[in-house]
């Protein structure tokens, strides 16, 4: 009896074991895949408000006009420089019933 205890005994140590393993694995995983999603959405994000700063849709700080060194940026566009593209309708069919 004593035999199947420390058989069982060294079972649930070694499940434990591989338990741990497991999770520290999935741990990391998760962490990555954390790590890579804010760097997606700090690009996307960046993305998004230098496009809203060129339509003028998004203020724009004093350290990114002037560089931070006191001079406008040239890469800046001027608001009224971007001239949006209306969309073009189209008008439906005539149906016939």
């Amino acid at each position: 009896m004593e035999g199947i205890a420390k058989s069982e005994g060294r079972l649930v140590a070694e499940l434990a074991e591989a338990s741990k393993r497991a999770d520290e694995k999935l741990r990391n995983e998760v962490a990555e895949l954390a790590e890579d999603h804010m760097a997606r959405r700090g690009a996307i994000l960046e993305g998004l408000q230098a496009l809203a700063v060129r339509l003028g849709a998004f203020p724009q700080q004093l350290e990114q006009l002037t560089g931070g060194k006191g001079t406008a940026k040239a890469a800046v566009a001027p608001n009224d420089s971007i001239e949006p593209e209306r969309p073009r309708l189209r008008r439906p069919a005539r149906m016939r019933f």
